[in-house]
């Protein structure tokens, strides 16, 4: 289960006669489940990946709830089977975002439209910014604006995993497995652009 605190808006009082500073947070509950119950079984759901002929059942629903309400259910379909390292979700800009399997999903939480983004391996972690997401999978980054675009992917970092330690100045700082298990080397990369720098 993950739990994500949203500031949704926040008021400032500069003179005396305004009135006082007002904070409002909504904050997001996200399950992954095998199975469903009341009140998520009469919701219509959210669907994502490719439906295979013959398959039934999702590879996974995430359910989403909004102070505590119940507000919106995806239906994770996988065309065909993946690697499950890591399984992660968030709420992040205007989306509802789900790592699993080999994807990357983006539901709007306005439009209920889904939008994914194939990864190289598996999914390994998100990494959310205030302007941008970084995705990180198996060999690579990738990242994704505040619109649901895709900005740049790089090069490969790794062979069989890629984690980022720090983000400052515009400098993305991380190491990708090489040989595994174990074979971790660093790396460094410019946050608008992904492009590869040297060692500092």
């Amino acid at each position: 289960m993950t739990v994500v605190h949203e500031a949704s808006w926040k008021a400032n009082r500069r003179f005396h006669n305004q009135p006082p500073v007002v904070e409002h947070w909504t904050v997001h509950t996200i399950d992954f489940r095998h199975a469903l119950e009341a009140p998520w079984t009469t919701m219509a759901p959210v669907i994502v990946g490719q439906v295979r002929q013959g398959v039934g059942d999702p590879s996974t629903y995430v359910t989403v709830q909004k102070d505590a309400s119940p507000f919106l259910r995806v239906d994770i379909y996988e065309s065909e089977p993946a690697a499950h390292a890591f399984q992660e979700a968030l709420a992040w800009a205007d989306f509802i975002v789900v790592g699993f399997g080999a994807q990357v999903h983006l539901v709007s939480s306005a439009a209920r439209t889904p939008s994914t983004f194939a990864l190289d391996g598996y999914f390994g972690h998100l990494y959310a910014l205030d302007d941008c997401l970084l995705v990180a999978d198996a060999e690579r980054l990738r990242c994704i604006d505040k619109s649901g675009s895709l900005l740049w992917a790089s090069v490969a970092l790794g062979i069989d995993g890629v984690v980022v330690h720090s983000i400052r100045e515009g400098i993305v700082e991380g190491e990708g497995d090489w040989d595994p298990p174990g074979g971790w080397r660093p790396f460094r990369l410019q946050l608008a652009s992904g492009r590869v720098l040297p060692h500092g």
